[in-house]
């Protein structure tokens, strides 16, 4: 996690661009930066064009979801989820134009802000997260933390019905938005990442944004593969096996984003909650 030794990793930082080495390649090699610049951006473009070939698709699915409600005023866990699903899409949108631009710090926010709405999606469509709904239809804010603590409970009972020992996921969940919001926060990290070491500067000409970009691009694709999961989950409430199968025909073209049984269980070991033992 990003969060640990941070300060270790901000001094290697640091050191990389005090010791000048991309300054003196800029030196020895002046068209330098213009060439890896246009090599993240050729990269990226290939990437984002796999995504937007799959909008429309992701669109109708979301649109699909019309049917099971009457009113878009109405006040209910469908409409909630409906509006929800809808803002991470235009998020998604705007991940994509960030990306395309190299607009590194824009990028990161606002998957973040999807991010968040989908966790409010498994929240509303939870029963435990009835209260939270009530209070967001009155215009109050459900925080991340609450959010949390839902996921948490669910995914446990859910692992105990599976015979599984408890995850800690809400510390897990915890990590990743303090990852998010070094940018939303302006931390000094994410600073790191808008420093153009060619010429020592703030990165106006995006040097560094295309380069942290392409770095980051499985966030984008972590962001469809939740969208996708939030109406796997509609879909399976609703029963409704024509819009599943076209859900699931979709994710199996993130397999790649899928972490395997090992790389699972290594990633939750510092998560695992401590079980008492009886006396």
């Amino acid at each position: 996690m990003l969060k640990d030794n941070v300060d270790e990793r901000i001094k290697e930082r640091i050191d990389l661009i005090k010791s000048g080495k991309a300054k003196n390649k800029l030196l020895s090699d002046s068209s330098y930066p213009e060439r890896q610049r246009a090599n993240d951006i050729f990269f990226i473009d290939q990437e984002i064009s796999i995504i937007e070939e799959l909008l429309p698709e992701i669109l109708i699915l979301i649109k699909n979801i019309k049917k099971y409600f009457t009113n878009i005023w109405d006040q209910n866990n469908i409409v909630a989820s409906y509006l929800l699903l809808g803002k991470a899409y235009k998020n998604l949108q705007g991940v994509i134009l960030s990306a395309k631009n190299g607009k590194v710090s824009s990028f990161v926010e606002l998957c973040r802000s999807a991010q968040e709405a989908l966790d409010l999606v498994f929240v509303f469509l939870d029963t435990k997260g009835q209260k939270h709904l009530e209070r967001w239809f009155k215009g109050q804010i459900i925080t991340n933390g609450d959010a949390r603590e839902i996921i948490d409970k669910s995914t446990n009972e859910m692992l105990l019905s599976m015979s599984k020992d408890p995850v800690l996921v809400k510390d897990a969940k915890r990590d990743i938005y303090w990852t998010y919001s070094l940018f939303t926060h302006s931390g000094y990290g994410s600073m790191l990442d808008m420093i153009d070491i060619f010429y020592e500067d703030f990165d106006y000409d995006d040097y560094s944004g295309f380069h942290y970009t392409k770095q980051y691009l499985h966030l984008l694709e972590s962001l469809v593969v939740n969208i996708l999961l939030g109406l796997k989950n509609m879909f399976l409430i609703f029963k409704d096996l024509e819009n599943l199968n076209k859900v699931e025909k979709l994710l199996s073209s993130f397999s790649s984003q899928f972490a395997s049984p090992e790389e699972i269980i290594e990633t939750l070991k510092r998560y695992k909650k401590p079980i008492l033992k009886e006396k």
